[in-house]
C-alpha cells in the first residue's frame, strides 16, 4: 500500500494513534503534530491492477492519505452526550473510545473554548457556541464540483426547458455542505443540527418532482397489460420523518 503524506507530516515529529471515529465509533488510526490532527483514509482500487508512482510498480493499488481533521470533532460526542454538565480535561478524555483507543493528545484542545464555556478549566458544551462554529462550516465548505452537479441535476424539473430556481441551487449548496460537516458528527449532535436549517422550499421543490415522477409513473402503467397491473405490489405509506429527512433521503438516491 502505498501511504501518501501531506506537507505538514513531513518532517517533524508525528503520533500515529487509534481513536474512536466521531461519525461511526470504529477505531481509526489518526496522525497527531504539535497542533494539527489527520485522520488516515485508505482508498481501495478494486480489480486486478497495479500502480505506477514514482518509477515504481506498486502490486497494491490501495493507498492511504491523511487528511486534516478538526479535533473539536472527535470530542464533541462526549460533550454532546453531557452537555448539561461541567468536564475536567482529564474525565473528558477518560470517557473517549474505550480501552483499545489511545490517549487523545489533549495540547490540540488549547482552544475548546470556542465551543464550551470554561470555568476554572471544567468544560461544559455551549450549544449557541457550537451552532456558530459549525454554522461557519457549513458555510465556508467548498462542495466538490461533481456532488454539486448531481444535486443539481437531481433536482432539475421534468421539462427540461424549465430552469432551476437559482434560490433552489443555493439551497442544495448549503444542503450539501450541511451533510458532509454531519459525516463527521455522531447521530444526535447530527440531528440537532440539522433541526437547525429550514429547508421548506428545498423539501416543497422535492416533494413536487416526487409527484410529478410519480403522476408520470402512473400514466404509464395505465398502458400496462393487465396481469402486470395485478401482480404489482402496492406501495407501503411513508412514515412520519423528521425534518429535513426526507430531502436526506431524496438525495440518497441519486
Amino acid at each position: 500500500m502505498t501511504t501518501l503524506l501531506p506537507p505538514e507530516l513531513l518532517d517533524r515529529d508525528v503520533d500515529l494513534i487509534n481513536l474512536s471515529h466521531p461519525k461511526t465509533g470504529k477505531l481509526t488510526t489518526f496522525a497527531a503534530t504539535e497542533s494539527l490532527l489527520f485522520q488516515k483514509v485508505v482508498v481501495k482500487n478494486s480489480g486486478p491492477h497495479s500502480l505506477l508512482f514514482d518509477g515504481y510498480v506498486v502490486s497494491d493499488p490501495s493507498i492511504s492519505v491523511f487528511i486534516p481533521v478538526n479535533p473539536f470533532f472527535v470530542v464533541l460526542p462526549v460533550l454532546f452526550k453531557c452537555k448539561d454538565r461541567h468536564l475536567p480535561l482529564d474525565l473528558l478524555m477518560d470517557m473517549l473510545g474505550d480501552d483499545d483507543s489511545d490517549a487523545f493528545p489533549t495540547h490540540l484542545l488549547q482552544d475548546l473554548d470556542k465551543i464550551c464555556q470554561n470555568e476554572n478549566e471544567m468544560y461544559k458544551l455551549d450549544l449557541e457556541k457550537l451552532f456558530v462554529w459549525l454554522s461557519a462550516l457549513v458555510a465556508e465548505l467548498e462542495i466538490p464540483a461533481s456532488l454539486s452537479a448531481k444535486y443539481t441535476r437531481a433536482i432539475a424539473p421534468i421539462d427540461p426547458t424549465q430552469p432551476i430556481d437559482e434560490s433552489l441551487k443555493q439551497s442544495v449548496k448549503e444542503f450539501a455542505a450541511l451533510q458532509l460537516v454531519c459525516s463527521w458528527l455522531d447521530e444526535p449532535t447530527s440531528e440537532w443540527l440539522n433541526s437547525k436549517y429550514d429547508f421548506a422550499g428545498l423539501t416543497a421543490h422535492v416533494d413536487a418532482i416526487q409527484s410529478e415522477r410519480a403522476a408520470s409513473l402512473a400514466l404509464q402503467r395505465l398502458s400496462e397489460p393487465a396481469a402486470a397491473k395485478k401482480a404489482r405490489v402496492p406501495p407501503a405509506k411513508r412514515p412520519k420523518v423528521s425534518k429535513n429527512k426526507s430531502v436526506l433521503d431524496f438525495f440518497k438516491k441519486v
